[in-house]
């Protein structure tokens, strides 16, 4: 039990630093922007088939693709809610590809790199191949002083072919929000 709130307090200040620091870069604009990208992250998830997604992997990876700050290359400044999640649709089209244009996106990918969201967000070499893909908050779990078989991958139930297939969906769609919800068309 120990653990477990160990880890989830790890994670919620991985996702404050997050926020206070596009606050901070932004202003208010910043933190409306990443409070409508998690809703946005979220949504995704929840349309992504079969469970392939969880909310909560969603929403790791949607706080990796912010730290690799893909939305300096859009040009919009603040960025908004919907400039995020294309980013983050963008990465995941990239990441969870089988096949990459360029030989160095290929070392880049969910076959041969891990994510950790901890110090900012960086790719590691791949740990345990018996998982699809890997994602880790490896900070938390050196804190932990977790034994290397035991660190618990949050990405132990995604599944990247349909990721991808689902992020490219909805990047040739419009999104649409209105009544609290959204949806692709």
């Amino acid at each position: 039990f120990h653990h477990f709130r160990h880890r989830q307090e790890a994670f919620r200040t991985v996702f404050w630093q997050a926020r206070s620091s596009f606050e901070a870069r932004f202003g208010k604009e910043g933190a409306l922007a990443f409070d409508s990208y998690v809703y946005l992250v979220k949504a995704f998830a929840a349309k992504v088939p079969g469970g392939a997604l969880s909310g909560f992997q969603a929403l790791c990876l949607g706080i990796f693709a912010l730290q690799l700050r893909l939305y300096e290359l859009s040009g919009y400044c603040p960025p908004t809610g919907m400039v995020l999640l294309e980013c983050f649709l963008r990465f995941c089209s990239i990441y969870f590809a089988d096949s990459h244009a360029l030989e160095g996106q290929r070392y880049r990918s969910y076959r041969y790199s891990a994510i950790d969201v901890s110090l900012g967000g960086r790719l590691l070499p791949r740990m345990r191949k018996e998982w699809r893909c890997e994602m880790y908050n490896m900070a938390a779990e050196v804190q932990l002083q977790t034994a290397y078989g035991e660190r618990i991958n949050i990405a132990h139930s995604i599944v990247p072919e349909v990721v991808c297939t689902s992020a490219r969906e909805a990047m040739s769609r419009t999104c649409r929000l209105g009544d609290g919800e959204c949806w692709w068309r």
